[in-house]
């Protein structure tokens, strides 16, 4: 029995170290499927035992469990449920005890993947960033770029994709790439990205103007517009125009004359311009023949006096034809001073200068759209060409002029300048005094004077009119002294004004009035015998100032009186007996009269564009000259004071 005992407990001794030394492990020791198996799992079984098995439970019908070697391969179905499913796989090996695969199969749960665009195209040149972007409920979704695509950058950023071509597209052929977004579960969009073929634009090219045209002396730059989308232009011309120069800046062509042409004929080149594949564009370059001079048949010298006060005459010379004395010139020059009965131009070659010497002319101005001193015009087209260089030319021989001119100057419309500007003039010149007044106006005058000798003495201001007699050469001053019926007249001769002691200036059936002239001297009237007496005229003011001081010869014991001041008046006469019936006027030292133009061809002639300035520019004040005069002649003296007209 005790045998029989130990027996048995050796016998259970023996089973449990068995076991005990029997060892089963399974890697993993738990498998999980997606709802849409794709793949099968496998598990791994090690023991030491010789055999080893699996079991599966009935109800997990939806898994197949398959032994091979020392491997469990699990497949399952697709779990059209949404509920999650298991199932434990046990596996035994001998005495071992055995272990669990834990087989989870996730429910059914509906995935996507939505793409917005799914085509993104870029322009050939095109390098900016475009973006798709990834609607999707799974957590995790990647992409694939192809390989060979390495134009194309593609970068994930949250939801979306970004896509930047690296260069432009510079072949001829359309670039693709697709790239494949997938999420597990959802499936995969595919992105189609294109770019364009380079397609080139054709080249153009415009030049504006296609003509350039210089006149034969002119030496301003002219310019050419290039447009083009050509990355470059470039332009040629002869190497035989040496009279030419041309060249670039930036968008433009410059063009440049290096000399005059002196010849009779027109001479020309072409410009040819060029810009990649585009048509060549011709620029033609023309520079006009030496014009032959203009000759004018009509020319007026304006005498101005020393208008400047520079000791020289000024003068205003307009060179025109008679038909047509809307196109010519004017010089605005100096030269000798003379009165003007003794002026004449200074025959040699006048130079341009400011500074109002002797034989000098000043240049050509503009101030405020106004073209003074010296310029060509023509008033029909509104033409003005100021003159800003050069010399002219005066001979003489005997009354006969010979002009001629070698100007340069600057073209006031369009700024051009201009060159070999010549104009002749061969004949009679014809003076004209611009130091009193026009004859071709129409005055009225405003008069102030002392009145000096009647006990009622006459007025200090007074009006009238002062009217031209262009053929008589000579003035009416009416209501003279403020007298209606006295009409005196102011003579033009030898180019100064004068009042005439012979003019009958007053007259009715029996008696007639004249102007004389008087010396007041120790209280008594002193008549001066004299025929003419000097008005001066201030052309600026348009004031004629009738006083002036002279010495006088009194006689007896007055002798010779200095500076005393000259009286003028009217006296009335019987016609036949030549009784002194008395004033007519007071006797004033000091009438001055200004005048008001009323009606008169413009001070200035309108063009189109410009107006001319007849006068001048930056005058300066112009002097009055006060008159002193040697009378030795003593008429009488006179004391009778009776009033004409009381």
């Amino acid at each position: 029995m005790l045998a029989s005992m130990m027996v048995s407990c050796n016998e259970k001794l023996e089973v449990d170290i068995t076991q005990a030394f029997t060892n089963l492990t399974v890697d993993p020791a738990t498998v999980n499927f997606p709802a849409r198996p794709i793949n099968t799992e496998k598990v791994t079984v090690t023991t030491s035992a010789k055999n080893w098995d699996f079991s599966k439970p009935e109800t997990a019908t939806w898994l197949t469990v398959e032994k091979q070697g020392n491997e469990l391969y699990f497949t399952a179905n697709e779990n059209s449920g949404t509920a999650q499913r298991k199932a434990d796989v046990s596996v035994s090996a001998g005495k071992a005890k055995s272990v669990t695969v834990q087989v989870t199969q996730h429910g059914n749960t509906v995935y996507y993947l939505e793409v917005e665009p799914t085509e993104i195209s870029f322009e050939a040149k095109e390098t900016t960033t475009k973006t798709a972007t990834v609607i999707t409920n799974v957590a995790d979704w990647g992409f694939e770029k192809p390989a060979s695509a390495t134009w194309l950058n593609v970068a994930k950023d949250g939801n979306d994709l970004k896509f930047t071509p690296d260069s432009p597209n510079t072949g001829t052929s359309e670039r693709k790439a697709d790239v494949i977004v997938s999420a597990t579960d959802a499936g995969s969009v595919i992105i189609r990205v294109t770019q364009a073929p380079f397609d080139p634009e054709p080249v153009t090219l415009e030049v504006d103007p296609t003509t350039i045209i210089f006149e034969a002396g002119e030496t301003s730059v002219k310019m050419a517009t290039v447009t083009t989308n050509a990355d470059s232009w470039d332009y040629s011309y002869p190497v035989s125009a040496t009279w030419l120069n041309v060249d670039k800046q930036e968008n433009t062509l410059r063009f440049t004359l290096n000399s005059p042409n002196t010849g009779a004929s027109q001479r020309s080149t072409d410009v040819i311009v060029t810009a990649g594949d585009a048509n060549q564009v011709t620029v033609k370059v023309i520079q006009e023949p030496s014009s032959p001079p203009v000759v004018y048949n009509t020319a007026e010298c304006h005498y101005w006096g020393d208008f400047f006060d520079t000791g020289t005459t000024n003068f205003d010379l307009w060179m025109f034809n008679s038909s047509d004395d809307d196109i010519g010139i004017r010089i605005e020059g100096f030269c000798t001073f003379n009165q003007f009965k003794n002026f004449t131009l200074d025959a040699g070659t006048y130079s341009l200068a400011n500074n109002g010497n002797v034989r000098t002319f000043l240049p050509g101005n503009v101030e405020n759209t106004t073209v003074y001193s010296t310029y060509l015009f023509n008033r029909h087209t509104g033409q003005y060409t100021l003159i800003t260089g050069g010399t002219f030319t005066i001979a003489v021989s005997g009354s006969a002029y010979t002009i001629s001119t070698s100007f340069t100057g600057e073209n006031v419309n369009t700024g051009a300048t201009v060159s070999d500007i010549r104009v002749n003039f061969s004949g009679q010149m014809i003076y004209i005094n611009r130091t009193i007044p026009s004859f071709d106006n129409q005055y009225t005058y405003q008069a102030t004077g002392t009145p000096g000798w009647r006990d009622q003495p006459g007025p200090t201001t007074w009006n009238g009119n002062f009217n031209s007699n262009k053929t008589g050469q000579f003035w009416e001053i009416t209501n003279f002294g403020g007298s209606a019926n006295c009409t005196i007249k102011a003579h033009y001769i030898d180019g100064e004004i004068v009042l005439d002691a012979d003019d009958i200036v007053f007259e009715t059936a029996t008696d007639v009035g004249r102007l004389e002239f008087f010396v007041k001297y120790d209280g008594a009237l002193h008549i001066v015998a004299t025929k003419y007496w000097t008005v001066q005229y201030n052309m600026t003011t348009r004031e004629m100032d009738f006083s002036g001081n002279i010495d006088i010869n009194l006689g007896g014991s007055y002798g010779i009186v200095r500076d005393i001041p000259l009286q003028t008046g009217v006296r009335v006469f019987n016609k036949n007996t030549g009784v002194d019936l008395g004033w007519l006027t007071d006797v004033y030292p000091d009438i001055k009269l200004v005048l008001i133009p009323v009606s008169s061809p413009p001070a200035v002639r309108q063009s189109n564009m410009m107006t001319e300035g007849m006068g001048k520019m930056n005058v300066m004040t112009s002097k009055s000259v006060t008159v002193r005069k040697q009378i030795d002649t003593v008429s009488g003296v006179l004391t009778q004071i009776k009033r004409y007209d009381e």
